[in-house]
């Protein structure tokens, strides 16, 4: 009697599941430090964690330092101004001016900076409004600044072309940030034909890759002795006998594609 009822309790609580209703939101990596600590140290300093960050004296390689470049006879100069990333080149006007980078892209062999555009005073500080990837990249490996140029393009971009850097190709928005950040929103406004983009995580962490967490969080504190039979881990399956759901995964992102 004493088996039959251990048993069925076994059963009971391997039978009973999380609601289909249920679903899985955002937690971030803090979250999955408490049991993944080795996983987390590892994925420190990673490509993926220097994914995308703010431009500040820990993320910045490039020379900011007056250093200058020429391409076209438009000499673009990299400088400080207070603490704050500048660089003078020439912008959608096709005059020169003096842009702010707000961001850092990458980390070897290069680094490229974004400029923001668009933004209004009455945004929130978690909204991001249109960034522009500058064509002035960084080589990190040589250490010398250099000039991005599209593909099989050697003339100069006029202003108004799609692929000068603030035209729509170089538009982080819309280009590059799915690959670059956690639980990306791009949220562009038609009334306004604005960006008020929002993600997580500014790079590419846990749950990028894994899913949202927080039903695998609730599934493992819950008091059963099993997994939800159903949803498993309450993570994407990426690991199997089929190889696919990992390659569709990576690949999304590790492989050449145009949108």
């Amino acid at each position: 009697v004493a088996f039959l009822i251990v048993g069925g309790l076994v059963f009971g609580d391997w039978w009973s599941t999380l609601p289909d209703d249920v679903t899985s939101n955002y937690v971030g990596r803090q979250s999955c430090l408490q049991c993944h600590t080795k996983q987390s140290q590892d994925w420190s300093g990673s490509h993926h964690d220097l994914a995308m960050d703010l431009a500040t004296d820990a993320t910045v390689l490039a020379d900011f330092d007056n250093a200058k470049i020429t391409h076209h006879d438009v000499e673009s100069t990299m400088f400080r101004q207070d603490k704050k990333f500048m660089v003078r080149t020439e912008g959608p006007d096709g005059e020169m001016g003096d842009f702010q980078v707000k961001y850092v892209f990458g980390v070897t062999p290069l680094q490229q900076y974004m400029v923001e555009f668009d933004r209004t005073e009455s945004m929130p500080a978690a909204e991001v409004a249109r960034l522009q990837v500058l064509r002035l990249c960084w080589d990190t490996l040589n250490k010398k600044w250099f000039y991005l140029a599209p593909p099989d393009v050697s003339e100069k971009l006029e202003p108004d072309d799609a692929l000068h850097w603030t035209g729509v190709t170089m538009c982080w928005n819309t280009s590059c940030a799915d690959c670059h950040s956690t639980n990306l929103q791009k949220n562009f406004d038609v009334s306004t034909a604005r960006f008020h983009t929002t993600f997580s995580e500014i790079d590419v962490s846990c749950e990028a890759c894994h899913g949202p967490g927080s039903v695998h969080i609730e599934l493992a504190k819950s008091r059963s002795l099993f997994w939800d039979r159903k949803r498993g881990y309450g993570l994407a399956r990426l690991k199997g006998d089929d190889t696919r759901p990992q390659i569709d995964m990576c690949a999304r992102c590790h492989s050449r594609r145009q949108r």
